[in-house]
């Protein structure tokens, strides 16, 4: 069993291939639980049914296995290609027998007159907000939904060093074997660190189904398919978005936010109110009626810098709280900084200073914006 868990997925592949039907219950079994998560987030993200991308998982598991006890693959080292084609042509076949069968209804059923409970109805908000609350301010803005809940620092720092390496030309380490994530409880391999992971926005984008190219929507399902680590990682991601929304209008998301959560957010329905500064100006601000989220987006020259540190005060220098450190790439980066518009509310007038300098030493300063907040004036 261990020599089937630390194998690749053609080597698992040509193992179920290689012994007689029945007989290779070790490395179906294995096949299975490599594979089965992969279908259900394809399913999820493009049939949007839990009911529907479970049975996909049954359908497509079932026909590769039988496909493969028969040698009917031709190259059982591209497996995860055969997965992704099998998953593609049954989501096409599922597709148009849905829509047969929404005719059908629309032509012959009475419609229900029962009101749908709430999307959050179930949702246990308290919990969701224990964990964020747990993580260090780096890792809470990146499980935002860019970077994810689980990770640890060392992928950011990863991240990190991959951009720099890209702006550098510094050629990328090798002769390294993969890391591998460890099982404790089972002491075993459960899957090798991604060598080229899937930038966290970009997971982003793809779930959210805003990737205007088709290509890249290709090139990142086959990266899935492939790669247990990256899908994952999404999995996370698609466990924890439903939540966003509810925790935003209830007023428990505030700190570093990325653009591409703060594009999920706004498809997601919430009202965002936002501010955009450069280094020393002093913009006016105010919170309005159905605002759900005020963003400061603070720009500044981020050449040479990875990380950075972003410092509030009030009146007569009163702190309001640092973040940690928050990675940035690129020149022409951005942090937005995001507050609940209820708590804004509640605030009187008054100037807001922002300080964003570098993490590492000596912490020279980028930028000092300032926000002239003005108080909400209740109605008559």
């Amino acid at each position: 069993m261990q020599a089937i868990v630390d194998s690749s997925d053609g080597d698992v592949a040509r193992a179920v291939t290689a012994r007689a039907p029945g007989e290779a219950d070790a490395a179906e079994s294995e096949l299975y639980r490599r594979f089965a998560p992969r279908v259900r987030l394809y399913g999820l993200r493009h049939l949007r049914d839990q009911d529907a991308a479970c049975d996909l998982v049954q359908q497509v598991m079932l026909l590769t296995i039988e496909k493969l006890r028969g040698g009917s693959v031709r190259d059982v080292d591209q497996i995860a290609s055969f997965v992704l084609g099998v998953s593609r042509t049954m989501v096409k076949d599922l597709r148009r027998l849905e829509w047969r069968r929404e005719k059908l209804r629309d032509a012959f059923m009475v419609p229900e007159m029962i009101e749908a409970p709430a999307g959050d109805a179930l949702l246990d908000v308290d919990r969701l907000e224990a964990c964020l609350a747990r993580l260090a301010e780096r890792e809470r803005m990146v499980v935002r939904l860019d970077l994810l809940c689980g990770e640890n620092g060392e992928r950011g720092g990863q991240g990190a060093r991959g951009e720099r390496r890209q702006r550098t030309g510094d050629p990328a380490p090798r002769g390294r074997a993969p890391a591998r994530v460890y099982d404790i409880l089972r002491g075993v391999a459960v899957m090798p660190r991604c060598p080229d992971p899937i930038p966290e926005a970009t997971l982003l984008d793809y779930w959210a189904r805003d990737l205007a190219d088709d290509e890249e929507t290709d090139r990142i399902e086959e990266h899935l398919f492939a790669c247990g680590d990256c899908s994952a990682r999404l999995s996370r991601l698609a466990t924890l978005g439903p939540g966003l929304a509810t925790l935003v209008r209830r007023g428990r998301v505030s700190g570093i936010v990325s653009r591409a959560l703060l594009n999920r957010m706004q498809r997601d329905g919430i009202h965002v109110r936002m501010y955009s500064l450069v280094p020393g100006e002093i913009v006016p601000c105010a919170v309005f009626p159905g605002d759900d989220l005020v963003v400061a987006a603070l720009r500044a020259d981020f050449s040479g810098v990875d990380a950075v540190t972003l410092s509030v005060t009030g009146p007569a220098g009163s702190p309001m709280g640092p973040t940690g450190e928050v990675p940035v790439s690129g020149p022409d980066a951005e942090v937005l900084w995001a507050t609940p518009a209820a708590m804004v509310r509640q605030l009187p007038s008054m100037r807001l200073q922002l300080t964003l300098a570098s993490a590492a030493a000596p912490r020279a300063e980028l930028g000092r914006y300032v926000l002239d907040h003005s108080a909400s004036t209740p109605p008559a």
